[in-house]
């Protein structure tokens, strides 16, 4: 009798754990969509601005890659992704949207955002005219010579933008997993279903913290909110930070995948003769303003344009080799100050050791009467893992700089990556209100998912199952493993 009732009670629990999971399931499809639906609305309220999204693609409906989107007479502007998408952050008005890329005509498109997100499609007819080699004869150079001239002269002003300062930081990086279904099935299964490009997130992570600086290279970040829904398996590299002028940053452990979710991973900083980023690759990249910057590069001046009450010459970087640790893109220098307004450059593939692609966005402002510090780092980088490409993304925004910041003599010798206590338990109303950006809605799909399972995971009802299979003794317990008792909801384990 008493074998009978616990067979009963076994299959009645077993019932009552596969109703639960069943119904867990039913509301988070539910609840999902309601809740989803809800955060896309709030999001941008709580955000600087909407979010403009869109997708270029060819007269033949395919994506195209890579492909600069700016507003026009502004640095302000994105790139494409591998699948021909962007997204931008716009206030209220009207805008120019320029897009152009190798090999396509220039395309200006008129947007107007009122209220809400918006979403575009792009197509690019391509540049059948062929182009032509640029001569410069000896007499008459292009006027971005004289421009980068200049700009070189001043690298010493603005290599070291101030003494010391203090400002707020939030850091968000993401990546996704892109795959065929028929590379995850054996031969067998092929059969019976069809073969598609599959997208899935993998990692997101955001932070919001104070960063320090103290010149001329020392930083300290604090982490104040973390939210890490990365894959913590992924593997790791060392990496340590080095300017090529004796000055370092200390070494640390950061995920090759996932680019800069640490400020102190890297340092772009284009004043210098040589970059030194290890987690790119073993040869440093020569700066397009290095005291040899002519005879690696051809520069052209593409156009200039007023913004903020200052000129700013567009000029386009020409490496002069292939296969060089060179950069390709545009650099945006201010007329008459001639200091970087913003950078949109990739580094030659064929020098990174891991991503297949990698892109960089910087923009600066004024702080103070001469200091332009940045306010908006944007990195787009790819790699490929197996039959996996991985796509990924962080952005890194800076604001409320304090200029002059006196620090106590003990204030970087001590830790310099701290987080503080209660960060990774930060909720969602946090975040919407410190978020600086608008999320994508795959990403806001991603996060509910996972703070979903992870409240199901956290539940007494869920720990109590789990504790109950734990907890149950046999006789091979007995003999060879020995009898324990756990309590999942009070952390307590007794062996």
């Amino acid at each position: 009798m008493q074998t009978s009732r616990d067979v009963k009670a076994a299959a009645f629990n077993c019932i009552v754990s596969l109703f639960y999971i069943f119904a867990t399931l039913v509301i988070m499809k539910f609840s999902f969509k309601i809740l989803g639906a809800l955060v896309v609305v709030l999001c941008p309220l709580a955000a600087a601005a909407w979010q403009l999204s869109g997708v270029v693609t060819d007269t033949v409906n395919q994506p195209i890659p890579y492909v600069s989107v700016f507003i026009k007479n502004t640095t302000h502007g994105v790139a494409t992704n591998l699948k021909g998408q962007f997204f931008l952050e716009l206030s209220d008005g009207d805008y120019s949207l320029v897009i152009q890329t190798i090999g396509y005509l220039k395309k200006e498109v008129p947007c107007t955002i009122s209220g809400g997100n918006k979403k575009l499609r792009i197509t690019l007819k391509q540049n059948v005219t062929a182009l032509a080699e640029v001569n410069i004869s000896a007499d008459r150079e292009d006027p971005a010579y004289p421009i980068i001239r200049n700009a070189i002269a001043s690298r010493k002003k603005y290599r070291t933008p101030a003494n010391s300062f203090a400002c707020n930081t939030y850091i968000k990086a993401s990546l996704q997993r892109e795959f065929f279904t028929h590379d995850t099935l054996n031969r067998k299964a092929r059969d019976t279903i069809n073969n598609k490009l599959t997208k899935e997130n993998m990692n997101f992570i955001e932070t919001y913290g104070m960063a320090y600086y103290q010149a001329p290279s020392t930083w300290k970040e604090v982490k104040s909110a973390v939210k890490d829904l990365s894959e913590s398996y992924n593997p790791t590299v060392v990496v340590s930070i080095d300017n090529g002028n004796g000055e370092s940053y200390e070494s640390d452990f950061v995920n090759r995948n996932l680019f800069k979710a640490e400020l102190s991973e890297a340092d772009f900083n284009f004043y210098y003769n040589n970059l030194f980023l290890e987690s790119l690759g073993p040869v440093p990249f020569i700066s397009p303003l290095s005291n040899m910057a002519f005879l690696s590069y051809k520069f052209r001046l593409e156009e200039l344009f007023e913004q903020d009450g200052r000129w700013i010459n567009k000029i386009e970087v020409i490496p002069k080799r292939k296969d060089a640790a060179l950069f390709a893109g545009y650099i945006y220098i201010v007329e008459d100050l001639w200091n970087i307004k913003a950078v949109d450059l990739t580094p030659d593939k064929s020098n990174l050791y891991h991503f297949r692609f990698f892109r960089v966005l910087q923009d600066y402002e004024l702080e103070g009467d001469s200091s332009w510090l940045l306010h908006r780092e944007e990195f787009f980088y790819n790699a490929k893992e197996g039959k996996e490409m991985i796509l990924g993304n962080t952005i890194i925004m800076y604001s409320d700089y304090k200029l002059d910041t006196v620090f106590n003599k003990k204030f970087f010798k001590n830790e310099l990556r701290v987080t503080l206590d209660g960060a990774y338990e930060k909720d969602s109303a946090y975040w919407a209100k410190r978020r600086p950006v608008t999320l994508k809605e795959d990403e806001i799909r991603f996060i509910y998912t996972q703070d979903s399972i992870t409240a199901v995971h956290e539940s007494a009802k869920y720990m109590w199952e789990q504790d109950s299979i734990r907890n149950r003794i046999d006789i091979w317990d007995i003999l060879f493993n020995g009898i324990g008792f756990q309590n999942s909801f009070k952390k307590q384990t007794i062996y």
